[in-house]
């Protein structure tokens, strides 16, 4: 063991005791349960890792056998190992990549390990469906249901009200500054696309091209448009007044979106429903409901929504998903890009 000890001592000097003693702990196990060997021959082991380290079936069915956080440190003592001498950097790669799509399940885990207890007021989705199918056949209130229904399928904060309607044909001859701080909702015949350069983490994201893979709402848009004839370059959304005279030349302020969403839902449900509350929702309507049971399906499904939305992993672990005051090891209570 001393010279095993001596090895990743070399090689990880400000290693602490405790941490050492789960490396060997680790190592143990492994010798035990995958290859059968009695402790007594354990030190021939450590002296000589090419008899059990570079076995990467074994080594990775057994790995595939623990939970995300064993699995964590398990990894870390095999990266440590496999660093000694550097002779395998395929088998280095492949665990650095496991350990990659390991650590955001970890945060999930922890996540629901605090409850849900002070969380915002959120809708189910067989609920929304009744709240927002009454809204359908109100003229009066069409821009409102389209705003509804858009948010439930993508993440999209109030830039949504920015949101300029034009032909795919147009907007691929604009140029990079024609997009500078612009919304685009690109309509061809086959398709639709969200394009965004003016939200709230821009600086950090850049700008977001999404892809409509929703069928129904792709047709409800289609309709919004031709019965409120929406011309190109119009804006999809206008502020209330405008929008009874069928004028799309101003758009929705973040404010005008806020106050639509929540006045007319605070109305018929009594309580508001703002776009955070309704990402909120189709994050627990997912998590709970459509993929129970299955943490990686949730972790992918959360990774497209951060993406899609501009805001990190972890901030959205935080601030979507935490219950209000919570503190954790993801990260402070202030969001930056939520």
């Amino acid at each position: 063991m001393d010279v095993l000890v001596q090895r990743i001592l070399k090689v990880k000097p400000d290693l602490t005791s405790e941490t050492l003693k789960k490396y060997f702990s680790n190592i143990n196990t492994i010798l035990d349960r995958v290859y059968k060997i009695e402790k007594k021959d354990y030190d021939k082991y450590y002296n000589k890792l090419d008899l059990w380290l570079y076995n990467r079936k074994k080594i990775l069915d057994f790995l595939d056998t623990k939970s995300y956080q064993t699995k964590k440190t398990y990894i870390s003592t095999l990266l440590t190992l496999l660093s000694l001498d550097n002779k395998d950097q395929e088998f280095i790669g492949i665990l650095v990549e496991k350990q990659k799509g390991n650590k955001p399940i970890i945060l999930l885990e922890h996540q629901k390990t605090l409850g849900e207890k002070g969380m915002d007021k959120i809708i189910s989705a067989s609920d929304f469906a009744i709240f927002i199918k009454g809204l359908k056949n109100n003229i009066s209130r069409m821009q409102e249901y389209l705003l509804y229904k858009i948010l439930w399928a993508l993440p999209l904060r109030n830039e949504i009200g920015h949101l300029k309607y034009i032909k795919s044909t147009e907007f691929n001859k604009l140029t990079d500054t024609d997009k500078i701080k612009k919304n685009y909702l690109i309509v061809s015949n086959k398709e639709m696309k969200i394009y965004r350069d003016d939200y709230k983490t821009r600086k950090t994201y850049g700008p977001i091209l999404t892809k409509i893979n929703d069928k129904d709402l792709i047709t409800t848009i289609r309709e919004y448009v031709k019965k409120k004839n929406i011309k190109n370059d119009d804006f999809l959304f206008s502020p209330p007044k405008l929008h009874a005279k069928g004028d799309y030349s101003k758009p929705l302020s973040k404010a005008d979106v806020s106050n639509l969403l929540g006045n007319l839902s605070r109305a018929i449900l009594d309580y508001p429903l703002s776009e955070t509350n309704i990402f909120k929702s189709v994050i627990k309507h997912h998590l709970d409901i459509v993929y129970k049971d299955d943490i990686q399906k949730q972790k992918d499904f959360l990774l497209n929504k951060s993406k899609i939305r501009g805001t990190s992993f972890n901030e959205l672990i935080h601030y979507y998903l935490l219950p209000k005051n919570k503190t954790s090891s993801l990260g402070s209570e202030e969001s930056s890009d939520n």
